[in-house]
Protein backbone atom coordinates (compact mmCIF):
# COMPACT_ATOMS: atom_id res chain seq x y z
CA UNK A 1 0.00 0.00 0.00
CA UNK A 2 1.13 3.62 -0.70
CA UNK A 3 2.09 6.02 1.72
CA UNK A 4 -0.57 8.14 0.55
CA UNK A 5 -3.15 5.14 1.06
CA UNK A 6 -1.61 4.65 4.60
CA UNK A 7 -2.33 7.98 5.45
CA UNK A 8 -6.02 8.11 4.32
CA UNK A 9 -6.60 4.83 5.55
CA UNK A 10 -5.85 6.05 9.71
CA UNK A 11 -7.62 9.38 8.77
CA UNK A 12 -10.58 7.79 7.71
CA UNK A 13 -10.34 5.44 10.41
CA UNK A 14 -9.95 9.10 13.33
CA UNK A 15 -12.54 10.38 11.35
CA UNK A 16 -14.67 7.80 11.75
CA UNK A 17 -14.06 7.06 15.79
CA UNK A 18 -14.48 10.70 15.98
CA UNK A 19 -17.45 10.59 15.18
CA UNK A 20 -18.63 7.42 16.98
CA UNK A 21 -17.48 9.06 20.68
CA UNK A 22 -15.69 5.52 21.35
CA UNK A 23 -15.01 5.20 25.33
CA UNK A 24 -12.05 7.40 26.49
CA UNK A 25 -9.26 5.83 28.51
CA UNK A 26 -9.11 6.65 31.71
CA UNK A 27 -12.21 9.16 31.96
CA UNK A 28 -14.07 8.62 35.21
CA UNK A 29 -14.23 6.26 38.12
CA UNK A 30 -17.10 4.43 39.05
CA UNK A 31 -17.50 6.14 42.08
CA UNK A 32 -18.31 9.20 40.32
CA UNK A 33 -21.65 7.19 38.81
CA UNK A 34 -25.19 7.93 40.17
CA UNK A 35 -27.93 6.03 40.14
CA UNK A 36 -30.68 9.06 40.67
CA UNK A 37 -31.29 12.23 40.02
CA UNK A 38 -30.88 13.64 43.52
CA UNK A 39 -27.59 11.42 43.82
CA UNK A 40 -26.32 12.94 41.41
CA UNK A 41 -27.72 16.46 41.81
CA UNK A 42 -26.29 16.34 45.36
CA UNK A 43 -22.84 14.89 43.81
CA UNK A 44 -22.50 16.89 41.26
CA UNK A 45 -19.98 20.29 40.78
CA UNK A 46 -22.48 22.99 39.72
CA UNK A 47 -20.17 25.56 40.54
CA UNK A 48 -19.18 25.96 36.60
CA UNK A 49 -22.45 25.59 35.40
CA UNK A 50 -24.50 28.63 34.21
CA UNK A 51 -28.27 29.09 33.95
CA UNK A 52 -30.03 26.85 31.28
CA UNK A 53 -32.84 27.39 29.12
CA UNK A 54 -35.54 29.53 30.32
CA UNK A 55 -38.17 26.96 30.36
CA UNK A 56 -36.64 24.32 32.07
CA UNK A 57 -35.29 26.61 35.02
CA UNK A 58 -38.57 28.05 35.46
CA UNK A 59 -39.88 24.37 36.50
CA UNK A 60 -41.79 24.87 39.89
CA UNK A 61 -40.74 21.88 42.07
CA UNK A 62 -42.40 23.36 44.99
CA UNK A 63 -45.79 22.72 43.42
CA UNK A 64 -44.99 20.25 41.00
CA UNK A 65 -46.94 22.26 38.11
CA UNK A 66 -45.76 24.14 35.48
CA UNK A 67 -44.90 28.12 35.63
CA UNK A 68 -46.76 30.12 32.99
CA UNK A 69 -44.17 30.34 30.77
CA UNK A 70 -44.28 26.82 30.10
CA UNK A 71 -48.04 26.37 30.26
CA UNK A 72 -49.27 25.02 26.77
CA UNK A 73 -45.27 23.72 25.92
CA UNK A 74 -45.24 20.19 24.94
CA UNK A 75 -42.52 18.07 26.76
CA UNK A 76 -40.10 18.08 23.75
CA UNK A 77 -40.18 21.52 23.64
CA UNK A 78 -39.90 21.69 27.55
CA UNK A 79 -36.33 19.64 27.21
CA UNK A 80 -34.94 21.16 24.74
CA UNK A 81 -31.37 23.08 25.98
CA UNK A 82 -28.23 22.53 26.74
CA UNK A 83 -26.14 20.46 28.57
CA UNK A 84 -23.43 18.36 30.37
CA UNK A 85 -22.85 16.09 32.41
CA UNK A 86 -18.95 15.92 34.25
CA UNK A 87 -17.05 13.09 33.36
CA UNK A 88 -14.39 13.59 35.70
CA UNK A 89 -10.01 13.89 35.19
CA UNK A 90 -8.56 12.61 31.77
CA UNK A 91 -5.59 11.24 31.23
CA UNK A 92 -3.78 14.75 31.36
CA UNK A 93 -5.46 15.73 34.39
CA UNK A 94 -8.29 17.96 32.40
CA UNK A 95 -12.03 18.19 33.24
CA UNK A 96 -13.92 16.10 30.52
CA UNK A 97 -17.76 16.13 29.79
CA UNK A 98 -20.24 14.59 27.98
CA UNK A 99 -22.62 16.95 26.11
CA UNK A 100 -25.79 17.81 24.12
CA UNK A 101 -27.71 20.50 22.78
CA UNK A 102 -31.03 19.12 22.60
CA UNK A 103 -33.35 20.68 19.52
CA UNK A 104 -36.63 19.50 18.24
CA UNK A 105 -39.04 19.82 15.31
CA UNK A 106 -42.68 19.51 15.45
CA UNK A 107 -42.11 17.73 18.61
CA UNK A 108 -39.58 14.92 17.57
CA UNK A 109 -36.87 15.21 19.84
CA UNK A 110 -33.17 15.06 18.61
CA UNK A 111 -29.58 16.14 20.07
CA UNK A 112 -25.90 16.88 19.20
CA UNK A 113 -24.26 14.83 21.33
CA UNK A 114 -20.55 14.73 21.94
CA UNK A 115 -17.23 14.54 24.09
CA UNK A 116 -15.21 17.96 25.45
CA UNK A 117 -11.93 18.63 27.41
CA UNK A 118 -14.22 22.25 28.69
CA UNK A 119 -11.79 24.50 27.55
CA UNK A 120 -11.79 28.39 27.88
CA UNK A 121 -15.28 28.21 29.45
CA UNK A 122 -16.74 26.79 26.43
CA UNK A 123 -17.90 23.48 25.85
CA UNK A 124 -17.00 22.43 21.97
CA UNK A 125 -16.88 18.56 21.57
CA UNK A 126 -13.85 16.96 19.85
CA UNK A 127 -15.71 13.54 19.43
CA UNK A 128 -19.56 13.89 18.20
CA UNK A 129 -22.57 12.54 16.77
CA UNK A 130 -26.15 12.89 16.16
CA UNK A 131 -28.82 11.21 18.15
CA UNK A 132 -32.25 10.67 17.58
CA UNK A 133 -35.26 10.26 20.87
CA UNK A 134 -38.30 8.42 19.35
CA UNK A 135 -40.72 8.28 21.61
CA UNK A 136 -43.28 4.84 21.91
CA UNK A 137 -45.96 6.94 22.88
CA UNK A 138 -46.64 9.84 20.79
CA UNK A 139 -48.45 11.20 23.73
CA UNK A 140 -46.01 11.06 26.35
CA UNK A 141 -43.67 13.38 24.07
CA UNK A 142 -46.56 16.00 23.40
CA UNK A 143 -47.89 16.14 26.92
CA UNK A 144 -48.25 19.52 28.22
CA UNK A 145 -47.73 18.65 31.89
CA UNK A 146 -45.69 15.36 32.16
CA UNK A 147 -42.28 15.02 32.85
CA UNK A 148 -40.94 11.68 31.51
CA UNK A 149 -40.85 10.09 28.10
CA UNK A 150 -39.77 6.27 27.23
CA UNK A 151 -37.87 6.42 23.75
CA UNK A 152 -35.59 4.55 20.98
CA UNK A 153 -32.29 6.39 21.06
CA UNK A 154 -31.02 6.10 17.31
CA UNK A 155 -27.61 7.71 16.01
CA UNK A 156 -26.22 8.69 13.30
CA UNK A 157 -23.63 10.92 11.81
CA UNK A 158 -23.86 12.68 7.95
CA UNK A 159 -19.92 12.06 8.45
CA UNK A 160 -20.27 8.27 8.21
CA UNK A 161 -22.51 4.90 7.30
CA UNK A 162 -23.71 7.70 4.75
CA UNK A 163 -25.62 9.14 7.24
CA UNK A 164 -27.67 5.82 8.06
CA UNK A 165 -28.27 4.77 11.72
CA UNK A 166 -25.21 3.06 13.07
CA UNK A 167 -27.13 0.08 14.13
CA UNK A 168 -30.56 -0.96 15.75
CA UNK A 169 -30.82 1.64 18.84
CA UNK A 170 -31.41 1.40 22.30
CA UNK A 171 -34.44 1.65 24.19
CA UNK A 172 -34.51 4.14 27.39
CA UNK A 173 -36.55 6.54 29.55
CA UNK A 174 -35.90 10.36 29.56
CA UNK A 175 -37.03 12.71 32.68
CA UNK A 176 -37.30 16.06 32.58
CA UNK A 177 -36.12 17.56 36.03
CA UNK A 178 -35.58 20.57 37.96
CA UNK A 179 -31.82 20.45 37.05
CA UNK A 180 -31.76 19.12 33.82
CA UNK A 181 -32.33 15.59 31.58
CA UNK A 182 -32.59 12.21 33.65
CA UNK A 183 -31.52 9.32 31.60
CA UNK A 184 -32.57 5.86 32.89
CA UNK A 185 -31.97 2.18 31.46
CA UNK A 186 -29.84 2.68 28.31
CA UNK A 187 -27.74 -0.03 28.49
CA UNK A 188 -25.63 -0.47 25.96
CA UNK A 189 -22.83 1.92 26.45
CA UNK A 190 -21.24 4.46 28.98
CA UNK A 191 -22.31 8.01 27.48
CA UNK A 192 -26.47 8.36 29.04
CA UNK A 193 -25.86 6.21 31.21
CA UNK A 194 -23.06 4.57 33.03
CA UNK A 195 -22.32 0.51 33.07
CA UNK A 196 -22.37 0.50 36.70
CA UNK A 197 -25.35 2.16 37.39
CA UNK A 198 -27.75 2.24 34.52
CA UNK A 199 -28.59 6.64 35.24
CA UNK A 200 -27.06 9.32 35.04
CA UNK A 201 -28.28 13.01 35.06
CA UNK A 202 -27.00 15.74 32.42
CA UNK A 203 -27.32 19.26 33.92
CA UNK A 204 -28.28 22.27 32.43
CA UNK A 205 -24.82 24.13 31.39
CA UNK A 206 -25.57 26.93 28.32
CA UNK A 207 -21.12 26.16 27.70
CA UNK A 208 -22.47 24.11 25.61
CA UNK A 209 -21.57 24.39 21.63
CA UNK A 210 -24.16 24.99 19.55
CA UNK A 211 -25.82 22.62 16.84
CA UNK A 212 -27.13 24.87 14.60
CA UNK A 213 -24.13 27.87 15.60
CA UNK A 214 -25.00 29.98 12.42
CA UNK A 215 -28.39 30.93 13.71
CA UNK A 216 -28.52 35.04 14.06
CA UNK A 217 -29.11 36.15 17.70
CA UNK A 218 -31.19 39.41 16.87
CA UNK A 219 -33.85 36.88 15.28
CA UNK A 220 -34.91 40.34 13.28
CA UNK A 221 -37.91 40.66 11.22
CA UNK A 222 -36.45 38.65 7.87
CA UNK A 223 -39.15 38.88 5.03
CA UNK A 224 -42.63 38.94 6.14
CA UNK A 225 -44.02 36.56 2.83
CA UNK A 226 -41.72 33.64 3.90
CA UNK A 227 -42.68 33.42 7.78
CA UNK A 228 -44.05 30.95 8.72
CA UNK A 229 -43.97 26.52 8.35
CA UNK A 230 -44.20 25.61 4.70
CA UNK A 231 -43.92 21.69 2.86
CA UNK A 232 -43.01 20.26 -0.37
CA UNK A 233 -44.62 16.85 -1.14
CA UNK A 234 -42.08 16.52 -3.90
CA UNK A 235 -40.21 13.26 -3.66
CA UNK A 236 -41.03 9.84 -1.36
CA UNK A 237 -40.76 11.90 2.00
CA UNK A 238 -42.02 15.38 2.66
CA UNK A 239 -39.57 18.57 2.93
CA UNK A 240 -40.08 20.81 6.08
CA UNK A 241 -39.10 24.38 5.94
CA UNK A 242 -39.88 27.64 8.39
CA UNK A 243 -38.82 31.15 8.56
CA UNK A 244 -38.49 32.67 11.84
CA UNK A 245 -37.55 35.97 11.71
CA UNK A 246 -34.36 35.83 10.26
CA UNK A 247 -33.32 32.31 10.46
CA UNK A 248 -34.17 29.44 8.32
CA UNK A 249 -34.96 25.91 9.06
CA UNK A 250 -34.70 22.50 6.78
CA UNK A 251 -36.17 19.68 8.05
CA UNK A 252 -37.02 16.20 6.37
CA UNK A 253 -38.05 12.81 8.52
CA UNK A 254 -38.27 8.98 6.54
CA UNK A 255 -38.60 6.27 8.89
CA UNK A 256 -36.18 4.17 7.38
CA UNK A 257 -33.43 7.18 7.12
CA UNK A 258 -31.74 9.51 9.96
CA UNK A 259 -33.17 13.05 9.96
CA UNK A 260 -31.83 15.70 7.59
CA UNK A 261 -32.16 19.06 10.27
CA UNK A 262 -30.30 22.04 9.07
CA UNK A 263 -30.72 25.66 10.39
CA UNK A 264 -28.91 29.16 10.07
CA UNK A 265 -29.87 32.57 9.45
CA UNK A 266 -30.51 34.12 6.33
CA UNK A 267 -30.17 37.25 4.17
CA UNK A 268 -32.65 38.62 1.50
CA UNK A 269 -32.47 40.70 -1.15
CA UNK A 270 -34.26 41.11 -4.84
CA UNK A 271 -36.06 37.54 -4.53
CA UNK A 272 -32.68 35.81 -3.77
CA UNK A 273 -32.59 34.44 -0.14
CA UNK A 274 -28.88 33.29 0.61
CA UNK A 275 -27.92 30.79 4.12
CA UNK A 276 -25.41 29.73 5.90
CA UNK A 277 -26.61 26.23 7.49
CA UNK A 278 -25.34 23.99 9.80
CA UNK A 279 -26.72 20.58 9.74
CA UNK A 280 -27.43 18.13 12.68
CA UNK A 281 -24.67 15.34 12.82
CA UNK A 282 -22.06 17.43 10.36
CA UNK A 283 -20.30 19.25 13.98
CA UNK A 284 -21.21 22.80 12.87
CA UNK A 285 -19.88 22.36 9.31
CA UNK A 286 -21.36 24.97 7.26
CA UNK A 287 -23.26 24.69 4.20
CA UNK A 288 -24.04 27.79 1.86
CA UNK A 289 -27.48 27.61 0.26
CA UNK A 290 -28.64 29.99 -2.22
CA UNK A 291 -31.98 30.19 -3.95
CA UNK A 292 -34.60 32.24 -5.81
CA UNK A 293 -37.92 32.49 -4.35
CA UNK A 294 -41.65 33.61 -5.82
CA UNK A 295 -44.24 33.76 -2.71
CA UNK A 296 -47.98 33.90 -4.54
CA UNK A 297 -50.99 33.26 -1.93
CA UNK A 298 -50.38 30.41 0.39
CA UNK A 299 -47.90 28.67 -2.31
CA UNK A 300 -43.59 28.96 -2.22
CA UNK A 301 -41.52 28.11 -5.11
CA UNK A 302 -38.04 27.93 -4.02
CA UNK A 303 -35.60 27.45 -6.95
CA UNK A 304 -31.75 25.98 -6.26
CA UNK A 305 -28.90 24.21 -8.07
CA UNK A 306 -29.32 20.86 -8.58
CA UNK A 307 -26.14 20.50 -6.03
CA UNK A 308 -27.32 22.56 -3.17
CA UNK A 309 -26.97 21.79 0.24
CA UNK A 310 -28.51 20.56 2.43
CA UNK A 311 -29.70 18.19 -1.06
CA UNK A 312 -32.95 17.91 0.11
CA UNK A 313 -33.88 21.44 -1.05
CA UNK A 314 -32.02 20.79 -4.91
CA UNK A 315 -33.63 21.83 -7.99
CA UNK A 316 -37.09 23.56 -8.02
CA UNK A 317 -39.57 22.98 -5.19
CA UNK A 318 -42.95 23.95 -4.38
CA UNK A 319 -43.87 24.72 -0.85
CA UNK A 320 -47.30 25.24 0.96
CA UNK A 321 -48.57 26.92 4.36
CA UNK A 322 -49.08 24.80 7.27
CA UNK A 323 -49.58 24.56 10.27
CA UNK A 324 -46.98 23.77 13.10
CA UNK A 325 -49.95 20.54 14.18
CA UNK A 326 -49.51 19.49 10.70
CA UNK A 327 -45.50 17.94 11.56
CA UNK A 328 -45.97 14.35 11.80
CA UNK A 329 -44.33 12.83 15.05
CA UNK A 330 -42.61 9.76 14.06
CA UNK A 331 -42.83 6.81 16.73
CA UNK A 332 -40.52 4.01 17.67
CA UNK A 333 -42.91 1.19 15.96
CA UNK A 334 -42.24 3.45 12.90
CA UNK A 335 -39.00 3.73 12.33
CA UNK A 336 -36.98 0.93 10.71
CA UNK A 337 -33.44 0.22 11.50
CA UNK A 338 -30.90 -2.83 10.93
CA UNK A 339 -27.43 -3.45 11.84
CA UNK A 340 -26.88 -6.17 8.89
CA UNK A 341 -23.50 -6.87 8.36
CA UNK A 342 -23.84 -7.37 4.76
CA UNK A 343 -24.89 -3.32 4.06
CA UNK A 344 -21.09 -3.17 4.11
CA UNK A 345 -20.89 -4.69 0.65
CA UNK A 346 -23.79 -1.91 -0.17
CA UNK A 347 -25.65 -1.91 -4.13
CA UNK A 348 -24.33 -4.23 -6.83
CA UNK A 349 -22.04 -7.04 -4.41
CA UNK A 350 -23.09 -9.48 -7.36
CA UNK A 351 -21.26 -6.82 -9.78
CA UNK A 352 -21.98 -4.22 -12.26
CA UNK A 353 -21.36 -3.19 -15.32
CA UNK A 354 -18.99 0.39 -15.51
CA UNK A 355 -18.23 2.79 -18.04
CA UNK A 356 -14.82 2.61 -17.13
CA UNK A 357 -12.43 5.45 -18.24
CA UNK A 358 -9.37 5.38 -16.03
CA UNK A 359 -7.27 2.36 -14.00
CA UNK A 360 -4.78 4.19 -12.03
CA UNK A 361 -1.90 2.81 -9.15
CA UNK A 362 -1.98 5.96 -7.59
CA UNK A 363 -5.36 6.76 -5.50
CA UNK A 364 -4.73 10.56 -5.67
CA UNK A 365 -5.35 10.60 -9.47
CA UNK A 366 -8.42 8.55 -9.49
CA UNK A 367 -10.26 10.60 -6.77
CA UNK A 368 -8.94 13.41 -9.09
CA UNK A 369 -10.62 11.77 -12.33
CA UNK A 370 -13.57 11.08 -10.35
CA UNK A 371 -14.15 14.87 -9.12
CA UNK A 372 -13.42 15.30 -12.88
CA UNK A 373 -16.16 13.28 -13.85
CA UNK A 374 -18.32 13.92 -11.56
CA UNK A 375 -17.87 18.39 -12.26
CA UNK A 376 -19.18 17.08 -16.31
CA UNK A 377 -22.39 15.91 -14.17
CA UNK A 378 -21.78 12.17 -14.96
CA UNK A 379 -22.36 9.58 -12.20
CA UNK A 380 -18.33 9.30 -10.83
CA UNK A 381 -17.45 5.93 -8.89
CA UNK A 382 -13.93 4.78 -7.75
CA UNK A 383 -13.34 1.27 -7.03
CA UNK A 384 -10.79 -1.02 -6.08
CA UNK A 385 -9.77 -3.98 -8.48
CA UNK A 386 -8.25 -6.57 -6.43
CA UNK A 387 -11.90 -6.40 -4.74
CA UNK A 388 -14.17 -7.84 -7.55
CA UNK A 389 -13.70 -10.62 -9.82
CA UNK A 390 -13.23 -9.88 -12.97
CA UNK A 391 -11.12 -7.08 -12.94
CA UNK A 392 -7.34 -6.71 -12.58
CA UNK A 393 -5.41 -8.50 -9.41
CA UNK A 394 -3.19 -5.98 -9.21
CA UNK A 395 -4.07 -2.86 -7.02
CA UNK A 396 -5.61 -0.44 -9.49
CA UNK A 397 -8.10 2.40 -8.56
CA UNK A 398 -10.58 2.38 -11.37
CA UNK A 399 -12.90 5.12 -12.25
CA UNK A 400 -16.03 4.33 -13.89
CA UNK A 401 -18.90 6.51 -14.86
CA UNK A 402 -21.91 5.28 -13.93
CA UNK A 403 -22.85 1.97 -12.21
CA UNK A 404 -25.30 -0.20 -14.46
CA UNK A 405 -27.16 -3.62 -13.68
CA UNK A 406 -27.19 -4.35 -17.33
CA UNK A 407 -24.56 -4.43 -20.21
CA UNK A 408 -27.49 -2.51 -22.39
CA UNK A 409 -28.50 0.22 -20.18
CA UNK A 410 -24.43 0.67 -19.86
CA UNK A 411 -23.83 0.84 -23.60
CA UNK A 412 -26.78 3.39 -24.10
CA UNK A 413 -24.81 5.60 -21.91
CA UNK A 414 -21.60 5.10 -23.40
CA UNK A 415 -21.80 7.31 -26.20
CA UNK A 416 -22.64 10.18 -24.18
CA UNK A 417 -19.29 9.50 -22.23
CA UNK A 418 -17.11 8.93 -25.23
CA UNK A 419 -17.58 12.33 -26.37
CA UNK A 420 -15.33 13.59 -23.47
CA UNK A 421 -13.68 10.13 -22.89
CA UNK A 422 -13.03 8.88 -26.16
CA UNK A 423 -10.89 5.83 -24.56
CA UNK A 424 -14.22 4.79 -22.21
CA UNK A 425 -15.35 1.47 -22.56
CA UNK A 426 -18.20 -0.88 -20.90
CA UNK A 427 -17.14 -3.98 -18.63
CA UNK A 428 -18.51 -6.23 -16.29
CA UNK A 429 -16.93 -6.25 -12.87
CA UNK A 430 -18.31 -9.91 -11.39
CA UNK A 431 -18.61 -10.68 -8.17
CA UNK A 432 -17.57 -8.80 -5.01
CA UNK A 433 -15.10 -10.63 -3.19
CA UNK A 434 -14.04 -8.66 -0.55
CA UNK A 435 -14.46 -4.97 1.13
CA UNK A 436 -11.51 -3.01 1.79
CA UNK A 437 -11.86 -1.57 5.34
CA UNK A 438 -10.10 -0.77 8.48
CA UNK A 439 -10.64 -0.67 12.11
CA UNK A 440 -9.08 0.80 14.93
CA UNK A 441 -8.84 -0.26 18.25
CA UNK A 442 -7.74 2.20 21.54
CA UNK A 443 -7.44 -1.02 24.19
CA UNK A 444 -10.86 -0.92 24.55
CA UNK A 445 -12.54 -3.61 21.85
CA UNK A 446 -13.75 -6.86 23.29
CA UNK A 447 -12.07 -10.51 22.28
CA UNK A 448 -14.11 -13.27 22.49
CA UNK A 449 -11.20 -16.17 21.70
CA UNK A 450 -10.67 -19.55 21.61
CA UNK A 451 -8.29 -21.83 19.23
CA UNK A 452 -10.03 -21.62 16.26
CA UNK A 453 -11.37 -18.44 16.54
CA UNK A 454 -11.42 -14.87 17.35
CA UNK A 455 -14.41 -12.63 17.57
CA UNK A 456 -13.36 -8.89 17.77
CA UNK A 457 -17.20 -7.02 19.20
CA UNK A 458 -18.56 -4.40 17.87
CA UNK A 459 -15.66 -2.14 16.13
CA UNK A 460 -16.19 0.67 14.55
CA UNK A 461 -15.27 -0.09 10.69
CA UNK A 462 -14.81 2.23 8.04
CA UNK A 463 -14.72 1.20 4.21
CA UNK A 464 -11.67 2.50 2.31
CA UNK A 465 -10.79 2.28 -1.61
CA UNK A 466 -14.00 4.08 -2.44
CA UNK A 467 -15.01 7.14 -3.69
CA UNK A 468 -18.57 8.87 -4.93
CA UNK A 469 -20.02 12.47 -4.70
CA UNK A 470 -20.09 13.29 -0.81
CA UNK A 471 -17.60 10.94 0.69
CA UNK A 472 -14.24 12.50 0.38
CA UNK A 473 -11.66 11.55 2.66
CA UNK A 474 -14.36 10.88 5.12
CA UNK A 475 -15.08 6.63 4.62
CA UNK A 476 -18.01 4.73 5.44
CA UNK A 477 -18.81 3.92 9.29
CA UNK A 478 -19.92 1.35 10.70
CA UNK A 479 -20.32 -0.57 13.79
CA UNK A 480 -19.57 -4.76 13.49
CA UNK A 481 -18.39 -7.78 15.13
CA UNK A 482 -15.91 -9.27 13.21
CA UNK A 483 -14.22 -12.54 13.08
CA UNK A 484 -11.36 -14.02 12.36
CA UNK A 485 -10.31 -17.82 11.91
CA UNK A 486 -8.31 -20.15 10.52
CA UNK A 487 -9.07 -19.18 6.90
CA UNK A 488 -7.79 -15.25 7.70
CA UNK A 489 -4.34 -14.72 6.14
CA UNK A 490 -2.21 -11.76 5.90
CA UNK A 491 -2.15 -10.84 2.24
CA UNK A 492 0.84 -11.20 -0.23
CA UNK A 493 1.23 -7.04 0.17
CA UNK A 494 1.00 -7.27 4.00
CA UNK A 495 4.14 -6.24 5.59
CA UNK A 496 4.16 -8.25 8.89
CA UNK A 497 6.95 -6.62 10.44
CA UNK A 498 3.86 -4.01 11.55
CA UNK A 499 2.60 -6.45 14.02
CA UNK A 500 4.52 -6.62 17.32
CA UNK A 501 5.52 -9.61 18.33
CA UNK A 502 4.74 -11.75 15.09
CA UNK A 503 6.45 -14.61 14.68
CA UNK A 504 7.53 -16.74 11.30
CA UNK A 505 4.83 -18.58 9.68
CA UNK A 506 2.40 -16.77 12.09
CA UNK A 507 -1.57 -16.84 10.86
CA UNK A 508 -3.89 -14.00 12.09
CA UNK A 509 -5.12 -15.98 14.17
CA UNK A 510 -2.04 -17.32 15.65
CA UNK A 511 -0.68 -13.87 16.23
CA UNK A 512 -4.39 -12.52 17.89
CA UNK A 513 -3.85 -16.00 20.13
CA UNK A 514 -0.46 -14.84 20.94
CA UNK A 515 -0.91 -11.53 22.06
CA UNK A 516 -4.38 -11.55 23.47
CA UNK A 517 -2.69 -14.31 26.19
CA UNK A 518 0.04 -11.65 26.63
CA UNK A 519 -1.82 -9.01 27.47
CA UNK A 520 -3.84 -11.22 30.34
CA UNK A 521 -0.26 -13.49 31.50
CA UNK A 522 2.50 -11.35 30.41
CA UNK A 523 1.89 -7.30 29.70
CA UNK A 524 5.09 -6.19 30.28
CA UNK A 525 5.84 -8.98 26.80
CA UNK A 526 3.02 -7.73 25.52
CA UNK A 527 3.56 -3.93 25.60
CA UNK A 528 7.57 -3.65 25.26
CA UNK A 529 6.95 -3.42 21.44
CA UNK A 530 3.92 -1.16 21.54
CA UNK A 531 0.52 -2.69 22.49
CA UNK A 532 0.06 -5.00 19.35
CA UNK A 533 -3.64 -5.34 19.55
CA UNK A 534 -4.55 -1.53 19.36
CA UNK A 535 -3.52 0.65 16.33
CA UNK A 536 -5.62 0.44 13.37
CA UNK A 537 -6.09 -2.15 10.90
CA UNK A 538 -6.53 -2.66 7.44
CA UNK A 539 -8.38 -5.70 6.50
CA UNK A 540 -10.56 -7.17 3.54
CA UNK A 541 -14.15 -8.94 4.67
CA UNK A 542 -16.94 -10.86 3.17
CA UNK A 543 -19.96 -10.42 5.14
CA UNK A 544 -18.30 -10.37 9.02
CA UNK A 545 -15.27 -12.51 8.28
CA UNK A 546 -12.07 -10.86 8.01
CA UNK A 547 -10.67 -12.62 4.83
CA UNK A 548 -7.37 -11.16 4.47
CA UNK A 549 -5.00 -8.21 6.72
CA UNK A 550 -3.48 -5.92 4.36
CA UNK A 551 -1.42 -4.07 7.68
CA UNK A 552 -1.43 -2.57 11.03
CA UNK A 553 -0.54 0.97 11.54
CA UNK A 554 -0.87 3.60 14.58
CA UNK A 555 -2.87 6.87 14.38
CA UNK A 556 -0.21 8.73 15.46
Amino acid sequence: MTDNYLFKTVACLLTAVMITGCAMPNAGNADEEVLTATEETESADTSDVSEGSETVEEYDPSSGNLTLSDQGKSLAQRMCGKYSYHYGAGESGEDEYLIMDVVNFGDNLYAFCGYSMGEDDTLSSYSFWASEFVPYDAAEMQSTDGDSVQVKELRFSVMSNRGKYWDSGQDGTITLTDDGLLFENFEDEDFLCSVEYGGRLFLKDERVEDVFPYLKDDNGAGADELQGLWVAHEGDYPVYIEFRGDNFYVYQKSPDSEVVYAAGGYDFSNGIISSSLATLGCGGMPSEYSASYEVSGGELVLTADDYAEPYVLSGEMRFSKIKPEDIPLITADEVVTGDDPSVVFGEFSDGFYGIWIAAEKDEEKAVEKAMDLHDMDYDSYMTYSPEWENLNSKPFYCVTAGKYASEAEANAALDAVKSAYPDAYVKFTGARKFVSVAYINYGDVKFDVSPDKVVIKDVQVSETNVWYPGCEDIGIGYTMTLVIDRDTVFDDTCDTGYFANYENGDRPIDWFIRNYELSQNDPETYIAEGPALSGVFEAGINGDHIDRFFGSYWWD
